[in-house]
């Protein structure tokens, strides 16, 4: 029978075995596409936006229970459709059936799902907290790191602080910041103006920093691709913003602003980047010494950021170094890591870093995010790598170490991370930063050269003290050379000065040693050299001046004795001490007259 005849009934023989399996798998595919549709649907019919100018009521994040007390949250899709939120309590994670026809976590990026994470790590946590639903901790403002550093020269901290996080900033070691930005002034896309720019115009944050030669800039937001078309479209709402902009920089006279625009759409790449270019223009030109610090995404999948046209323009350009593994990932893992390893995404914050440099951008413009928050799975099992059964929280450091959990350091991804069993007997696993992990990300970051780090978002550690501490081990100068530099400049004192004391506590080094001879002769010569210059040149007025200062004092020894006698002999009360320092004091004046009226008699002359 020829090959392809009987390459053929085989096949007809395997469809025909298979085709059961083959159609259940598709009819679950197809209904799992059907379900997704109408979500997206529904979805699009519940944010299409409004073509009214009336302002709207901002919608707050619902918040649930997790079963333990602790609340986990949900956002409202007419606020973050753009992000892929679902009302129904998070990000659109694939469905069981898909995750597993997908690869192990370690040999791809889950590309679509980092980008929501990416994209919604600041616009997440302004919505968790606006409205007063601020986290339960009351700011403790008594842990202080209060000592003082200087910053190395090539390294740069910049930290946001959030509205939310009030008065925290009592307790910023402002030595160890190079910029704050007060985030923020939240964009009306439709006419530029501001919804809210919290207690920018009263925050005593602006005046304390700067009194510290901290720099201080209005960190200024728009999130969303929808919300970013309706602005970048818009040059008359471009316009009002930048006004506003100079207008609040020049009332409390602060530095310059950061732009924190996230989830830009392709088609208004140049939009945007003709408003960073206006902007930054009338910045550096109506405020003195005004900066321009911008937001860039941990990886520019769409290049919608020109750096080329923007490096000369922009002082700072933060990136995002977070949200690798979160809530819609189905593996619990770091949050920031720098290599994959042998367990986590190939793609890692050293190719992201890479990848940046590689355009041609200065490093040292190039500031990398670290966060001061975690994130909290229910896990399969307390091993790493461990699938995740479901995402919980992402708590700020505070909250983390008030679980009084013991970290553990992960090598590759540079990163922290704690196993616990809770109450109900789930395994859960909580990834974050801690001071270890910070201090080898700072190393790190100086071993690439690139210009420092950022924080996101500084209060999230209020009530502690060591990740300031990690700050300062890294990017201070060292204490030590502080004292050496000190000391560098008397260092001719110590050169002349250690062979003496060498030779005074061991005299037999000046027949051992001819160095010690030489230089204990040629300090001898050279100090009796200096000292016979000195009494020939100004022997003579030195001993009348000495003569003349003795018998004054003299006189002023003999005077107090005869007061003394006077006033053992009458009765003694305050008006003798009175009488007597009115004396005491005349001779004195008198004294110092007379040496300045006979100057001329104790000057040296040259004969003619």
């Amino acid at each position: 029978m020829p090959k392809h005849k009987l390459s053929f009934i085989i096949a007809i023989f395997l469809l025909i075995g298979l085709s059961p399996q083959v159609f259940a798998q598709l009819d679950k595919i197809e209904k799992n596409v059907d379900k997704k549709i109408e979500t997206v649907k529904k979805q699009q019919q519940d944010t299409k936006p409004s073509t009214s100018t009336e302002k709207k009521e901002t919608a707050v994040p619902k918040e649930t229970n997790n079963g333990d007390g602790r609340a986990i949250f949900s956002y409202d899709p007419e606020i973050d459709d753009d992000f892929g939120f679902a009302s129904s309590g998070g990000v659109i994670a694939p469905t069981e059936e898909d995750a597993n026809k997908l690869p192990d976590p370690q040999r791809m990026l889950d590309t679509t799902a980092f980008m929501v994470r990416m994209n919604a790590v600041k616009r997440r946590d302004m919505l968790r907290y606006r409205d007063g639903l601020q986290n339960s901790a009351p700011i403790i403002n008594t842990q202080k790191y209060e000592t003082k550093h200087t910053l190395k020269k090539e390294v740069k901290v910049f930290g946001w602080h959030p509205h939310w996080m009030k008065n925290a900033y009592e307790s910023y070691n402002f030595s160890l910041l190079s910029v704050i930005a007060y985030f923020s002034y939240e964009i009306n896309p439709e006419d530029g103006n501001y919804r809210s720019i919290h207690d920018w115009e009263s925050t005593e944050l602006i005046g304390k920093a700067q009194a510290e030669g901290v720099k201080v800039l209005l960190s200024v937001s728009n999130f969303g691709e929808k919300n970013n078309e309706i602005f970048l479209s818009n040059r008359t709402a471009q316009r009002n913003c930048i006004n506003n902009i100079i207008s609040l920089l020049k009332k409390r006279n602060a530095n310059g602003v950061h732009l924190d625009f996230e989830n830009i759409s392709q088609k208004n790449s140049e939009d945007f980047t003709n408003f960073v270019l206006d902007l930054s223009s009338q910045v550096k030109s109506l405020i003195p010494n005004g900066m321009v610090t911008l937001s860039v995404p941990t990886i520019d999948f769409k290049r919608i950021i020109n750096l080329h046209q923007l490096k000369n323009q922009v002082d700072l350009f933060i990136m995002g170094g977070y949200e690798f593994y979160g809530s819609n990932t189905r593996t619990a893992g770091p949050i920031s890591p720098i290599t994959g390893g042998a367990f986590w995404w190939q793609l890692g914050l050293e190719n992201a870093v890479d990848d940046y440099l590689a355009t041609g951008l200065d490093p040292s413009k190039l500031i990398l995010t670290v966060p001061y928050y975690g994130a909290e799975w229910v896990t399969e099992s307390l091993q790493i790598p461990s699938a995740a059964k479901e995402f919980l929280d992402y708590p700020m450091y505070r909250d983390i170490m008030r679980k009084s959990v013991n970290p553990l350091n992960e090598p590759a991804s540079m990163s922290a991370y704690a196993t616990y069993r809770d109450a109900n007997d789930n395994y859960r696993q909580i990834w974050f930063e801690d001071s270890t992990s910070l201090a080898q990300k700072y190393a790190w970051i100086q071993s690439k050269k690139i210009g420092g780090a950022a924080i996101w978002a500084l209060g999230y550690d209020n009530g502690s003290t060591d990740l300031w501490e990690a700050l300062a081990g890294q990017f201070a100068v060292p204490k030590a050379n502080s004292k050496s530099a000190a000391l560098n400049t008397t260092s001719w004192i110590r050169r002349f000065l250690m062979p003496i004391m060498r030779v005074s506590q061991n005299p037999t080094l000046l027949f051992k040693n001819p160095r010690y001879l030489m230089t204990l002769f040629g300090s001898l010569f050279g100090v009796s050299l200096i000292g016979f210059l000195v009494l020939y040149r100004y022997g003579c007025r030195m001993k009348r001046t000495f003569n003349l200062g003795m018998k004054g004092i003299l006189a002023l020894v003999l005077l107090c004795l005869l007061i003394v006698v006077m006033m053992s002999i009458g009765k003694f009360d305050s008006t003798y001490l009175k009488a007597a320092a009115f004396l005491v004091g005349g001779f004195i004046i008198g004294a110092i007259v007379f040496l300045f009226l006979s100057r001329r008699f104790i000057t040296e002359r040259d004969l003619p």
